[in-house]
């Protein structure tokens, strides 16, 4: 897959994650590389590949609480990341 195809996916992830967000008035706020990208290019920084995400423990908590519940197949929980497919 070429770094566009994996960044148009990125960006319908994280339009979904902010909606759920949003829906369960948890706080996000974009970290690392994703908020460099964001200062210096109004994007991406030119060879990052991921986007980088963090909140409050009570909300992260609140969102694996949440994600679990639902029984998804669309999600991948481990001890710090949630990985979404």
């Amino acid at each position: 897959m070429m770094l566009t195809q994996i960044r148009e996916e990125q960006l319908i992830i994280l339009k979904y994650f902010t909606e759920l967000c949003k829906e369960y008035s948890l706080t996000y706020f974009l970290d690392g590389g994703t908020l460099a990208g964001t200062q210096l290019y109004k994007g991406y920084l030119p060879l990052d590949d991921d986007i980088d995400i963090a909140m409050p423990r009570s909300d992260y908590e609140t969102l694996i609480t949440l994600i679990v519940s639902e029984n998804s197949s669309d999600f991948t929980i481990d001890s710090l990341s949630i990985y979404f497919r």
